[in-house]
């Protein structure tokens, strides 16, 4: 018989589904608004993807939808972390390696939350990069502003070198607004100049397009980060291959930059003396450059630990100890009274190996860098099967250039467990993602009630 004193089970689907709503929505929002949060401070972005990653879990509990975790980086990260806690309880200072190890699962969290749920919608995903192209923009005139009057709009000042000027920080409280631009100028700007086909546009907004590419162009070089605009040339040369441009573009867009970069060195002197002639003394004299000792520090403490490695987030630890006179604050600045010629002294050791690939090798050995290889090898195989269906998108292509940029291993790069530099880096991985995972399940009409 039935029970008419039973309670319906429709209000409990109703607000089930409200609440799975309006979960999709915050997180929608937060991502697109993410780019923002990387400007307002490392905090405030690692409070947002922690936020976006917390509220992915709800959503896979909600709809009982764990297939994200059978994807093959996710797989490979996870025995990853495990590995590296397991490391980290036999380090040196366990407590120190597990302070960075525990955490460092929330970056994949986050990855996964836009590659499998938020930017998987077309919607946000075109929202998120008119967003991340403002942001941009507005970094490189704000740090024009800075190289003009010696202060951005926040009236941050920029940091002076010596024989070399300024060194531009934006908005940001470190000079990192030339490397901010570069990892992030590819995924969005591209769309200035390119329709979602990769054919050059020919409306009226291409001169802005241009505009705002050479400007933020420009402030790269401005900013005095010799690696930031090493990558910039290294970016455009692997668009203009990816991309199926004519030919007459491609070289018009070389010369164009080759030019711009020209007329800003010729035009500061200062600005020479620190892309072209100290670039060309670090090379001449690398086995002495702070840089050459640091690598040879590298490849000692590798070599002493090349199995396990000294734990995550013991390089710090490990190298001093290799060099009990030198101090590991001793940043002192090298002249070079003869040439007239500066540089920042690292000293042998560092805060980290200034090489992502040296920084895995050394912390949690042959193991966690042939992890993380793989897991890279995992991604890239993703990205080269959809490749003949998104080659055209400058969207994909540029979160591709992205994405070689950040791992590129022939310039100096921040250490994998930077506060600063972590989450941009998973925000191009978890961006890219999102296009290989909308081919492989395409998109809904149903999702946009989620906007």
């Amino acid at each position: 018989m039935h029970n008419d004193n039973q309670p319906s089970a429709l209000p409990i689907i109703f607000f089930g589904i409200l609440f799975e709503i309006t979960l999709t929505g915050v997180a929608s929002w937060l991502t697109i608004l993410f780019p923002l949060l990387l400007v307002a401070g490392h905090v405030a972005a690692d409070i947002g993807l922690c936020i976006i990653g917390l509220l992915f879990l709800v959503h896979s509990w909600l709809t009982c939808d764990w297939r994200w975790c059978r994807n093959l980086w996710v797989v490979l990260f996870a025995i990853l972390w495990l590995y590296m806690i397991v490391r980290g309880l036999f380090a040196e200072q366990p407590k120190e390696a597990l302070k960075h190890a525990l955490p460092f699962v929330r970056y994949a969290i986050f990855a996964a939350a836009l590659a499998y749920w938020t930017l998987r919608n077309p919607r946000t995903r075109q929202r998120f990069f008119t967003a991340l192209a403002v942001v941009m923009v507005f970094l490189a005139a704000d740090g024009l502003l800075q190289w003009i009057t010696g202060s951005d709009i926040f009236r941050r000042q920029g940091v002076a070198i010596p024989y070399y000027g300024l060194r531009l920080t934006g908005s940001f409280n470190k000079p990192i607004l030339g490397i901010m631009l570069v990892w992030l100028f590819f995924p969005a700007c591209m769309q200035f100049v390119l329709n979602a086909h990769g054919a050059v546009r020919r409306k009226g907004g291409l001169v802005a397009g241009i505009l705002a590419i050479a400007l933020i162009n420009a402030v790269v070089v401005l900013s005095g980060e010799r690696a930031a605009w090493m990558l910039m040339v290294l970016g455009w040369c692997i668009m203009a291959f990816l991309l199926p441009l004519r030919k007459r573009h491609v070289l018009a867009v070389g010369v164009a930059i080759l030019l711009l970069f020209a007329a800003l060195l010729a035009t500061n002197s200062k600005l020479y003396e620190r892309h072209v002639h100290s670039t060309i003394e670090v090379f001449s004299h690398w086995q002495q450059s702070p840089y050459g000792l640091l690598l040879a520090s590298d490849l000692r403490i590798a070599g002493e630990h090349p199995f396990l490695g000294v734990g995550t987030g013991h390089f710090r630890i490990a190298c001093p100890q290799l060099f009990p006179e030198k101090s590991l604050v001793e940043q002192s600045a090298c002249v070079n009274r003869r040439q007239n010629f500066y540089l920042e002294c690292l000293s042998p050791c560092s805060t980290h190996p200034h090489n992502i690939y040296l920084e895995w090798l050394i912390e949690n050995g042959v193991v966690g860098l042939g992890l993380f290889l793989l897991m890279i090898a995992a991604v890239a195989k993703e990205c080269v099967c959809c490749w003949p269906e998104m080659k055209r998108d400058p969207h994909f292509a540029g979160l591709a250039v992205g994405l070689i940029l950040h791992l590129w291993p022939l310039v100096p790069s921040t250490s994998f467990l930077s506060a600063w530099g972590s989450p941009p880096f998973w925000l191009v991985w978890g961006a890219l993602l999102a296009y290989t995972a909308a081919i492989k399940t395409p998109h809904k009409l149903g999702d946009d009630l989620y906007e």
